[in-house]
């Protein structure tokens, strides 16, 4: 607004002034004294004159640029690349690969100081203060934000646990996610279960299932910012007599001239030397116990590690009732690959728990 009125007032003054001149000369000349309009037209010419100066001041000390400037680094010094400086009611800027950021605001002599703003996804956010009179560079350090292990390793869903002949099992699904504002690497996968007394026997991760797919346990996920991957672990002890018990069974089986197509109780498939092959497995190898039994998952996420414990119950109601199973073994229920998750009425060959989680979080 100043500019545009500063030309008008400029050529007003000159000409004030010129005027004020000319009449004091012609007044002089015929020996009269100054008149009043003569006086009036030279004061407000200097005052135009005035007027521009301090516009001119204003503009200069009011109304001037400053330039801030610095670097954002992290804790170990490392440069931190788009970092937002934002100083509210006015502007900022963002850090560049070398973490280095200049910008430049309207200052005022008014203000001692400016705060602004710092922010980075993963980072906790601060706030640093600016000096106009003195705008040195300025060395910002964030600190990581601290998750909880929780929102990084988590299981997705229930636990299902079973006894089939002389093979235990379990499947559950471990959620691995990065709520950093970084790309990580997920390493060192550890998945294993124990009783409260420490055994694990043969219980190990030996697959997972991923898409319908079986295949060897993963070690490594890649994680980009914000992802979330979900794992389905199976466990499954390692029975030598398994294998040569089912050579048996397909032997048997294809024998007979009608085999039941649905699973039945109450027909008879199996001869009662298979039957009590198969309920001798289920007693040596039935590892199942009535208390607690804990799934111990770890995993270390870039530099981090990671460890949640969590821990479910079975009853003395869940493990009588999986080995029922055995009851019925003579219709197939139970040792048939496809019929060994069948229920029957006095009998649960799985049971599905909901886990609770033991593990401190930060």
């Amino acid at each position: 607004m100043l500019n545009a009125v500063k030309t008008p007032l400029s050529l007003a003054a000159l000409v004030l002034l010129l005027i004020s001149q000319i009449l004091r000369h012609a007044n002089e000349k015929r020996g009269r004294p100054n008149p009043g309009l003569v006086k009036w037209l030279m004061g407000l010419g200097l005052a135009c004159l005035t007027i521009i100066v301090l516009s001119d001041l204003l503009k200069h000390w009011w109304l001037q640029e400053i330039r801030f400037s610095g670097s954002v680094v992290d804790e170990a010094g490392m440069a931190l690349d788009g970092a937002a400086i934002r100083i509210p009611g006015a502007d900022g800027g963002r850090s560049d690969v070398t973490g280095a950021f200049a910008f430049t605001v309207p200052a005022s002599r008014s203000a001692p100081s400016y705060t602004a703003d710092v922010s980075l996804r993963g980072y906790v956010s601060q706030q640093v203060e600016f000096k106009p009179r003195r705008p040195e560079p300025v060395r910002i350090v964030l600190s990581r934000r601290p998750y909880l292990e929780g929102s990084m390793l988590n299981l997705s869903g229930q636990v299902v646990v079973r006894h089939f002949l002389g093979t235990p099992q379990l499947d559950a699904t471990v959620q691995f996610a990065n709520p950093s504002g970084d790309s990580i690497i997920v390493r060192e996968i550890s998945v294993a279960v124990s009783t409260s007394g420490g055994e694990s026997r043969l219980l190990l991760p030996e697959v997972t299932y991923m898409g319908g797919m079986v295949q060897p346990a993963w070690s490594m996920l890649a994680l980009a910012p914000g992802q979330v991957v979900t794992v389905g672990y199976g466990f499954s002890s390692v029975n030598s007599n398994l294998m040569a018990y089912q050579g048996k069974l397909a032997q048997a089986l294809g024998q007979k001239v009608v085999v039941a197509q649905l699973p039945d109780p109450r027909v008879t498939l199996l001869s009662p030397e298979l039957v009590r092959e198969a309920r001798q497995m289920l007693a040596a190898d039935f590892w199942w116990t009535v208390g607690t039994t804990h799934l111990t998952v770890s995993a270390t996420f870039g530099q981090r590690r990671v460890t949640r414990e969590f821990t479910f119950a079975l009853s003395a109601g869940d493990v009588a009732a999986m080995k029922a199973i055995g009851e019925f073994y003579g219709s197939g229920i139970g040792v048939l690959p496809a019929w060994r998750n069948i229920p029957v009425e006095q009998a649960r060959p799985a049971v599905v728990l909901l886990p609770v989680s033991v593990s401190p979080t930060p």
